[in-house]
């Protein structure tokens, strides 16, 4: 024996003894070898599985039948509270709670809800036909001051026989149409060769008087534009004048 073995041996008996490993057992796959099963085929439930779903069921109808024991509850404790009645328009109310229109009882009025539909008539349509009554008309109150108003506005004189023959060509008519007496003249502007004259104390008018001038012109006004002016403790007016010759 070699000086190795014996080391070994030595070795071997000294320590625990050796466990023996398993062998390797090889076993066939019958899985393979297994046919599918039947859909069609009857199922088995286990007593288990059916009271398991006995106790689900069950538990959801007691969870239905508390449910609905409360809405009873909360239903019953709304409909004990009084009903106001409530009216619109011309309804007239009864004590119940319904309205009552023309002899005819409608439904009752619920307080918490009201829903109401009123119509209003449309307006009838007036004319109205605005007449002046007969009489005499109100007059505009005149003004605080004295007011001239001169009639006509504008005047044509023909040169002759008017102005060649010195004849009073043109009448002119002066109105006080103020609140205050006016005092008049011929103005500083007039044309050479008018002139104007008036009888009495026409000079002085008074609120709402007229008074009548006499208006001439020369011989030496031949034809053209010419102007009249009238001055007045109001102001002052001029008055166009035109003079024609018909002999060309």
């Amino acid at each position: 024996m070699s000086s190795s073995e014996q080391h070994s041996c030595s070795s071997e008996g000294e320590g625990e003894p050796r466990k023996k490993k398993p062998s390797l057992v090889i076993r066939p796959d019958h899985r393979s070898n297994q046919w599918p099963r039947d859909p069609l085929a009857p199922v088995h439930i286990h007593w288990r599985s059916a009271l398991k779903l006995g106790a689900n069921i069950a538990g959801v109808l007691i969870l239905l039948s508390a449910v609905i024991l409360i809405l009873t509850q909360v239903r019953g404790s709304f409909s004990g509270f009084s009903r106001t009645p409530i009216c619109v328009g011309d309804q007239l109310c009864t004590e119940q709670g319904t309205s009552r229109v023309g002899g005819a009882i409608s439904s009752p009025i619920a307080a918490q809800s009201v829903t109401a539909s009123v119509s209003f008539p449309s307006p009838p349509t007036v004319i109205v036909t605005a007449t002046r009554p007969a009489g005499p008309q109100p007059t505009a109150t005149p003004p605080p001051y004295p007011l001239l108003k001169v009639t006509p506005a504008s005047a044509t004189i023909a040169h002759y026989p008017y102005c060649s023959s010195h004849k009073v060509a043109l009448i002119i008519q002066l109105q006080n149409t103020g609140g205050q007496p006016l005092v008049w003249r011929k103005g500083a502007k007039t044309s050479p060769g008018f002139a104007m004259n008036v009888s009495g104390n026409g000079y002085l008018i008074e609120p709402g008087q007229t008074v009548k001038v006499k208006l001439s012109c020369s011989p030496n006004d031949i034809k053209g534009q010419y102007r009249v002016q009238i001055a007045y403790n109001g102001g002052a007016m001029s008055i166009p004048v035109q003079i024609t010759d018909p002999r060309g």
